[in-house]
C-alpha cells in the first residue's frame, strides 16, 4: 500500500478496538512484521509511520494489511512521528491507540488494553515476554508521597497497568495520603515523620531490594508524570543494559514545556553536575540530572539500598547519579513529557531547591576534590596573604601600617592555611587505603538496624510501617 496522509483514512472494521501504532526506527524489518502479523490477527488496526519510501517494510505493508502514514514533517522526530500515529487514531475512528515500544517486543495485549482505564486515548505497549527465557520481568513502580492524597489514588492505579507492584511510600503525611494508595492497591510504607524525597528514595530501593524486582521505576505523586511511561523506560532498559533509565526532559525526543526560571536553573544544574563528574564532552553528559522518572536494575537497586551516600533532601536525585557514577553504572535517557499545569504540584520554591542541590553539588566536590575546592582558594588566601604580611612590614617600617591591614593579613594566612592543611587531610582519607569505604563499612546503619513490621490492611493490600526512630 502506497503512503497516506493520516486526514485521508477512513474508518475500518476494527475501528472500535484501540489501534496499534509503530515508529520504523531503524529495527529489523522482522520485528517489525511479527508485531504488525499478531496484532492483525486480533483484529487490531496497524498504522505504521516514519518508513522509508524505497524499503521493503513500506512495499509489504498493505499486503500485511497495515497502512503507511506519512509523516506532518519530513524530518520528524519521535514525538512529532507518534503524533502523527495519534491523529492516524483519532481519524480512523478507533478508541486509542497503542505505541509499539523501540525494538518491537512481543506485546501483552490482556494488560495493554487494562490501561486504557478511564479518557486516556494512547498508552505504550506493555512487553510480554522479559529478561530471562519464557520469564517477564517484575516491574515495580515506587511512588514516594508526601501530602498527596488529592491525586496518589489515580497514580497507583494508572501505574499498576504497567507494573506488577505499586509501591508508595508516605513520607510522615498529614492527609489520607496511605488510606487512599491502599484502597488503590498499592503497597504502603509509612514514615512516622518526614524524613524528607531522599529518605523516601532509602526506603523504596529497600524495599525494592526486599520485593525483588528486575525494574524498579520511581515516579512522582502529584500526576506530574505519565505512568505510560513506565513501559517505556521499562524497554529501554531492557534493550540498552544500562542500569539507570531516565525520563528525560532534555532528550531530543521529549516535548516538555518548561518556565523559563526552572528550564534555566536546571539547564545550570546539569552543567554544573556533569562538570563534577569530569563528563564535559557533550555525548558523556547526564542531559537531565534532576529528574524523578528513572528505573532500575536489580544490580543498582541493591547498590543503593546498602549506600550511606544519599542525603534526606530534594538533593538526592543528585546524590543518586554521584553513586551510580562512582559505581561505573551506565546511563539511558528516553525522552519523555511532563506536565507542570497539574493541580497539586510541589510546593518547593524554583530558588529554594536550586540553592539545596548548588550545595550539595559543592559538598561532592569538597568531598571528591578537596586538593581543588579548598586547598586551591586555600593556597591563594595563604599567598594574598603573605603578600599582604610583606607589604604590612614595609609599610611598619615607614610607620604607616594600619590595624585593619595587620588583621586583614592575619586572617588571610591563617584562613589560607587552615584551608591548606584541612584540603590535604581530606585527601589523605580520600585516597588512603586504611580509609577507603568497604561495601561493609558503606552499608548504612538505618539499613543494617532497621526493623519493620506488617500487618494487612482493608481490601487485602499490605501496609509496611517503618519503624525508624
Amino acid at each position: 500500500m502506497g503512503e497516506t496522509d493520516a486526514d485521508e483514512l477512513v474508518s475500518s472494521p476494527d475501528s472500535q478496538r484501540p489501534a496499534v501504532g509503530i515508529v520504523a526506527r531503524g529495527e529489523e524489518s522482522d520485528s517489525i512484521y511479527r508485531t504488525i502479523l499478531r496484532a492483525t490477527d486480533r483484529g487490531f488496526a496497524v498504522y505504521l509511520t516514519g518508513v522509508d519510501p524505497d524499503s521493503e517494510i513500506d512495499h509489504l505493508a498493505g499486503r500485511l494489511d497495515a497502512t503507511v502514514v506519512e509523516p506532518r514533517t519530513p524530518a520528524a522526530n519521535g514525538i512529532e512521528l507518534e503524533a502523527t500515529l495519534f491523529a492516524a487514531g483519532q481519524t480512523g475512528g478507533h478508541s486509542g491507540i497503542v505505541f509499539q515500544l523501540e525494538g518491537c517486543p512481543r506485546i501483552d495485549y490482556e494488560r495493554t488494553l487494562a490501561a486504557f482505564d478511564g479518557d486516556r486515548f494512547q498508552v505504550y505497549a506493555i512487553p510480554e515476554s522479559g529478561s530471562g527465557p519464557g520469564r517477564r520481568p517484575h516491574v515495580v513502580a515506587a511512588i514516594p508521597a508526601y501530602n498527596a492524597g488529592e491525586t496518589i489514588g489515580d497514580v497507583v492505579r494508572e501505574a499498576a497497568g504497567y507494573a506488577d507492584t505499586v509501591l508508595v511510600v508516605d513520607d510522615g503525611s498529614g492527609d489520607a495520603t496511605a488510606e487512599r494508595a491502599e484502597r488503590a492497591g498499592a503497597l504502603v510504607v509509612r514514615h512516622d515523620r518526614n524524613r524528607g524525597y531522599g529518605g523516601a528514595l532509602e526506603t523504596i530501593f529497600e524495599v525494592g531490594r526486599t520485593l525483588d524486582a528486575d525494574h524498579l521505576v520511581t515516579l512522582d505523586a502529584d500526576g506530574q508524570h505519565d505512568p505510560a511511561s513506565i513501559a517505556k523506560l521499562v524497554a529501554a532498559q531492557e534493550s540498552s543494559g544500562a542500569e539507570i533509565v531516565i525520563g528525560s526532559r532534555f532528550a531530543p525526543e521529549s516535548n516538555t514545556r518548561m518556565p523559563f526560571v526552572r528550564s534555566f536553573g536546571l539547564g545550570a544544574i546539569n552543567l554544573l553536575t556533569n562538570a563534577s563528574l569530569g563528563r564535559f564532552l557533550p555525548h558523556t553528559w547526564v542531559r537531565d540530572t534532576q529528574s524523578g522518572l528513572r528505573s532500575y536494575t536489580r544490580i543498582a537497586v541493591e547498590s543503593l539500598a546498602t549506600t550511606a551516600d544519599l542525603g534526606s533532601g530534594m538533593g538526592a536525585s543528585t546524590d543518586i547519579v554521584y553513586h551510580a557514577h562512582r559505581e561505573g553504572f551506565g546511563f539511558e535517557e528516553v525522552g519523555t513529557t511532563i506536565s507542570y499545569d497539574v493541580e497539586h504540584g510541589s510546593s518547593q520554591g524554583t530558588l529554594s531547591h536550586g540553592t539545596d542541590l548548588v550545595r550539595n553539588i559543592l559538598g561532592f566536590l569538597e568531598r571528591t576534590h578537596p586538593l581543588l575546592v579548598l586547598g586551591l582558594p586555600g593556597l591563594l588566601l595563604t599567598v594574598l596573604g603573605t603578600s599582604s604580611a610583606i607589604w604590612s612590614i614595609e609599610q611598619l617600617l615607614a610607620a604607616q601600617v594600619s590595624v585593619i591591614s595587620m588583621v586583614a593579613t592575619a586572617a588571610f594566612t591563617f584562613s589560607g592555611m587552615t584551608m591548606v592543611l584541612l584540603a590535604l587531610f581530606l585527601h589523605t582519607i580520600n585516597t588512603h587505603p586504611y580509609f577507603r569505604t568497604t561495601p561493609d563499612r558503606g552499608r548504612s546503619k538505618r539499613v543494617q538496624g532497621r526493623e519493620r513490621r506488617a500487618e494487612t490492611a482493608p481490601g487485602g493490600a499490605v501496609v509496611v510501617t517503618d519503624e525508624r526512630p
